[in-house]
């Protein structure tokens, strides 16, 4: 809608968005990707409200539920990105206003996280940006597209491998790959990955 400014796209995106498998899943559950899709929206709304009245305050407000969905939901970042990409591409501001919106939206989303990037590093003494679960996906992808590689495929396959079949029964959320020791677990996932990724490239 930012960049083609058409109701006919914003509708088909609610449509498809509304419609995707994993946003109702996640819309019946009590964790933190249910709030999701409202901060992103928010973002989006907000950054479509700066460009048609160019007030500085709805790109305060689109950095801050930028940064917020980052903490719900890690990989949401992308869609700062996005929302940036677009800002650059919109036909209605000249080439320093698109830099300065996309600049002050990074930069918001950013300040917003740091407090977490602080005490991540206080506690854990290394920089982890917010979750970990890199290790988790490259294991996964590499599981599901290649058989043979014998990696797990899913989030129990991964407890089971770390920490015994009977560890998993013990567990309350059976889908728990982060506790315990969350970082040292996630280190040696993101270790066999990129091992096996470099002995078959």
């Amino acid at each position: 809608f930012i960049y083609f400014e058409n109701l006919t796209f914003a509708a088909l995106a609610g449509i498809l968005a509304a419609a995707w498998p994993f946003t109702l899943l996640n819309s019946l559950s009590y964790e933190p990707t249910s709030l999701l899709y409202a901060t992103v929206i928010g973002c989006v709304w907000s950054v479509t409200e700066y460009l048609k009245s160019r007030r500085p305050g709805y790109l305060v407000i689109a950095g801050i539920l930028s940064g917020l969905s980052a903490i719900l939901r890690t990989d949401s970042v992308l869609a700062t990105f996005g929302v940036g990409l677009a800002l650059l591409l919109s036909r209605s501001l000249n080439w320093r206003g698109k830099f300065h919106a996309a600049a002050m939206i990074l930069l918001l989303t950013a300040a917003v996280i740091a407090p977490w990037w602080i005490r991540n590093a206080m506690v854990f003494q290394r920089f982890v940006p917010l979750s970990c679960g890199l290790g988790v996906n490259l294991m996964q992808g590499i599981g599901r597209y290649i058989p043979e590689s014998n990696f797990p495929k899913d989030d129990r396959d991964i407890i089971i491998e770390d920490m015994g079949e009977e560890h998993h029964k013990s567990l309350m959320n059976t889908d728990d790959n982060c506790y315990p020791n969350g970082i040292e677990r996630e280190d040696v996932r993101v270790r066999k990955a990129k091992d096996y990724i470099s002995a078959h490239s």
